[in-house]
């Protein structure tokens, strides 16, 4: 079982960069991603955990690719910066054994649903 801890913006952007976490709304997680550096203009870098890698492409030309085509590449090292400046917003913020968790879990679903890679 997971658990988490929630926390407020201020204790947030004191974490360190590759903190695990989504933000939370009340009885609703965002997307899970990974914290980069706080800025000194009171927001943070981010790095969502699933993005589109546009390659050569403009972001929303890789998208309609994407859409068109029901193939594209994955870039697991996007950062993007959080300037949404929500002084309200709570975080669920993982903690390593959780985060070890979650690499199991991952570990599994590769073990179990791609021993053959006609999967997808």
């Amino acid at each position: 079982m997971i658990s988490v801890k929630l926390i407020n913006r201020t204790e947030f952007l004191a974490l360190p960069a590759g903190t695990v976490y989504a933000k939370w709304e009340p009885c609703c997680f965002g997307d899970l991603q990974i914290k980069g550096e706080s800025t000194e203009y009171n927001d943070f870098w981010y790095q969502s955990l699933i993005e589109i890698d546009p390659v050569d492409e403009k972001y929303q030309d890789a998208c309609e690719i994407f859409y068109t085509d029901k193939r594209t590449t994955l870039d697991f090292h996007w950062q993007g910066r959080d300037g949404l400046y929500n002084t309200k917003q709570l975080f669920a913020v993982f903690e390593s054994h959780e985060v070890s968790g979650l690499i199991e879990r991952l570990q599994q679903a590769l073990t179990d649903g791609y021993k053959n890679e006609k999967t997808i």
